[in-house]
């Protein structure tokens, strides 16, 4: 078993925890919870499959092609190596583990996400759900660094968050980079100017802008929160960052667990640095290049935007356009 950080957790307390616990020192750090019986027997299936899978994937690697069948037969009947595995996940205790505290108390998570850190889950805007607002607040407030993914951003949806995001964002993230990053676009003239006005006010934030409005159309909404501890969240669905969105409208989103589905959660992250890496499709916005983003909501909008109000711009390509250029100034 890795190290284990400070931050959030949802594991369950077995034989192999405990003894890694006890050996780095942090036991007496360690904060449990307890769990029904009816929830014993997925939390022990899905560390017992993975260890499982792990096992078959290194007997198959290390046999012969054409004997694999047979020596993945008898390793599974017969191996100590296996037996010792399996032995090491039995419960000690019905209870799991909900964070490694740090040494100050003060800086202690006082409340975590509604739905298990270990399992997906499905937010439907309704009364028996969370709303995605909340779980957005408790998420930016336990988690290490955050990525968002949206179409379009409303100042009424991001004025409740403003609070938790100028705290979030008091710190860089630990890899010394933006704590948030933020990509968005103009379609439409949807997102409000005082929105991202917001946003590149706080520190250790980047956002980034699509332009490209007719050729392509970003319509995908995302909401990525990266934990150290391995119990990473992303929220897909259909929200914006609007109030009627994440608070009032049904809105249905699919909370991915990167402890229950790794494959989602890695396929979640690499698209989402996909699109951030595009430099034709997604441009900095910093506080110097606000002018260039205010002017492409308003023309979006179909609004007059007059002489003296242009001059004021550093007015320059937008990335596919600057292709565009390069290839007529090699030609």
């Amino acid at each position: 078993m890795k190290d284990l950080p400070i931050g959030l957790y949802d594991l369950l307390h077995t034989k192999k925890l405990q003894k890694h616990l006890k050996s780095s020192g942090l036991l007496d750090r360690a904060e449990w919870s307890s769990l029904s019986l009816d929830e014993i027997h997925h939390r022990i299936a899905v560390p017992l499959s993975r260890e499982i899978a792990n096992f078959i994937r290194e007997t198959i690697s290390k046999s012969n092609k054409n004997d694999w069948i047979d020596d993945l037969e008898k390793a599974l009947l017969s191996s100590q190596e296996l037996r010792n595995l399996i032995s090491e996940l039995i419960p000690v205790k019905s209870q799991s583990l909900q964070q490694i505290k740090p040494s100050s108390p003060l800086s202690a998570y006082k409340e975590r996400p509604d739905t298990p850190l270990s399992e997906s889950a499905l937010l439907t805007g309704s009364s028996r759900t969370p709303a995605l607002r909340s779980q957005l607040i408790k998420e930016l407030a336990t988690c290490d660094r955050a990525d968002w993914l949206v179409s379009f951003i409303k100042y009424a949806g991001l004025l409740p968050l403003l609070p938790t995001l100028r705290e979030f964002t008091q710190k860089p993230a630990p890899d010394g980079g933006p704590r948030l990053r933020v990509a968005t676009t103009s379609y439409m003239g949807a997102t409000d100017v005082k929105a991202i006005k917001a946003l590149l006010e706080l520190p250790n934030t980047e956002v980034r802008v699509s332009y490209d409005t007719k050729r392509t159309r970003l319509h995908a909404k995302a909401y990525l929160f990266h934990r150290e501890s391995g119990f990473s969240s992303a929220y897909i669905g259909s929200a914006n960052v609007s109030k009627s969105a994440l608070d009032e409208g049904l809105e249905w989103t699919a909370k991915i667990s990167q402890f229950e589905s790794n494959h989602l959660w890695l396929h979640t992250v690499a698209t989402f640095e996909t699109h951030w890496e595009d430099k034709t499709e997604f441009t900095i916005c910093s506080k110097e290049d606000f002018p260039t983003f205010e002017k492409a909501i308003l023309q979006e909008r179909g609004e007059k935007i007059d002489d003296d109000f242009l001059s004021f711009f550093d007015l320059r390509p937008y990335g596919f356009q600057q292709i565009i250029l390069d290839d007529i100034a090699v030609e």
